[in-house]
């Protein structure tokens, strides 16, 4: 499990800046100014770099920090502003609290990842925004130290797919991100993230990071087409019996 530590100090860096930068292009490509606006978002495991970026363009944006990750010495790198410490699956919200759920540097720490997602499905409004940016097994990324995306649980594309299916979200969108080869140096690798860039659009498969945009789905109940037709005929049915004695 990585620290607050951890994930604080490398968005410090100028390699976690960049890295910062490109990944926030992809989240607000997936939700323009006019999906945030007047909304109620939720960016869980390390919402600081995206806490500026997000926080006047929305109605009120709620940082998540895992309870697991947080010790004592961490505390203060929390953005004390609508905080929320968040311990386990039960998070402590109402159903249907938000609007979008972005999650970065989470669902790789999560040994039970089917069961976050259905955490998410219970939060989020109907027809609500979920944002997944998880490592890419195939990417150099998750063989290397030099970011935080190389801790954790790395992903397929069907390993991720799957449960979010089965959470009953709808995928609108899967695009890579930080796309980078082997390096050993911090410096190196920045330059190679803005020049590599565009190919994670040409490559997805191999690019650093999955970024994942789903919709919360809400199925129509069992049988509701079929009530609806009878309430139809039976609203209908004195207007024809009038019709007929008039006849």
């Amino acid at each position: 499990m990585i620290s607050l530590r951890t994930l604080h100090d490398f968005y410090e860096t100028r390699l976690g800046q960049t890295a910062g930068e490109l990944l926030w292009k992809k989240i607000h490509g997936f939700l323009d100014d006019n999906s945030l606006k007047h909304k109620r978002v939720g960016v869980c495991g390390w919402p600081n770099f995206l806490h500026e970026r997000l926080e006047n363009k929305t109605k009120l944006m709620v940082p998540l920090y895992p309870f697991a990750v947080a010790e004592d010495d961490d505390l203060q790198l929390i953005n004390q502003k609508s905080s929320v410490l968040i311990e386990g699956l039960d998070w402590p919200f109402a159903a249907e609290s938000f609007d979008t759920l972005i999650l970065v540097h989470s669902v790789e720490h999560c040994h039970m990842v089917q069961d976050l997602l259905d955490e998410c499905w219970r939060i989020l409004k109907p027809g609500g925004h979920l944002i997944l940016c998880v490592p890419n097994r195939r990417g150099a990324l998750a063989r290397s130290d030099l970011t935080p995306f190389g801790y954790g649980q790395a992903y397929s594309l069907s390993q991720l797919e799957a449960p979010l299916e089965k959470a009953k979200f709808t995928t609108v969108q899967i695009e890579g991100s930080l796309m980078t080869c082997g390096c050993r140096s911090e410096k190196l690798m920045g330059f190679m993230l803005r020049f590599l860039e565009p190919l994670s659009w040409v490559v997805p498969s191999l690019a650093g990071v999955w970024c994942f945009h789903a919709m919360k789905t809400v199925h129509m109940p069992s049988g509701y087409l079929r009530r609806e037709r009878v309430k139809e005929e039976a609203e209908a049915e004195p207007a024809l019996t009038r019709q007929c004695l008039k006849q």
